[in-house]
């Protein structure tokens, strides 16, 4: 049986509770709740009470990350790929033993290290050519990456990039 479990209140400012609850008009009660979570400033808590798009990053900063994640899907496509072959003589579900094939049909296991760039390539290729609904052809892209992009029966959309 688990112990009980103890309340540990945490130590609140209580100068800065009072300031925040004349100031915002709070209840002392969710001023204080403010002032132990770490929002002294009346004007950080105002923001943090009643948010705003203005409040948020500009999200061109995130461009970035969806490029990046989809190299990470490429990898670990073939790292799966590679985790398979290590587990032989098991096997996997029917639908991920041909996702291996073929992936396997056109890129080698990896018995050393080599550049991911031709084996990106290989599998485009091999998608392509299995009737694959590619949305976007491999190409390179204006910052620099070749990309291509494929959609799965489940309407998932994955790009899949080199640099």
């Amino acid at each position: 049986m688990p112990p009980p479990l103890v309340w540990k209140p945490r130590p609140c400012d209580e100068a800065a509770a009072t300031r925040l609850s004349a100031e915002l008009g709070l209840s002392p009660i969710i001023a204080r709740l403010l002032a132990i979570r770490g929002h002294h400033d009346p004007e950080q808590a105002a923001r943090f009470l009643r948010p705003s798009l203005d409040h948020l990053l500009d999200p061109w900063r995130l461009a970035d990350m969806a490029r990046n994640s989809a190299g990470i899907v490429a990898i670990e496509l073939l790292a799966a790929a590679q985790g398979i072959d290590f587990r032989a003589p098991l096997r996997t579900s029917a639908s991920l033993q041909q996702v291996h094939a073929l992936v396997r049909s056109r890129v080698a296991f990896y018995d050393h290290d080599r550049y991911f760039a031709p084996d990106i390539e290989a599998t485009y290729e091999e998608l392509k050519s299995s009737g694959a609904n590619i949305v976007d052809p491999l190409e390179k892209k204006p910052w620099g990456l070749w990309q291509f992009t494929v959609e799965d029966l489940d309407g998932n959309v994955f790009h899949i990039h080199h640099d």
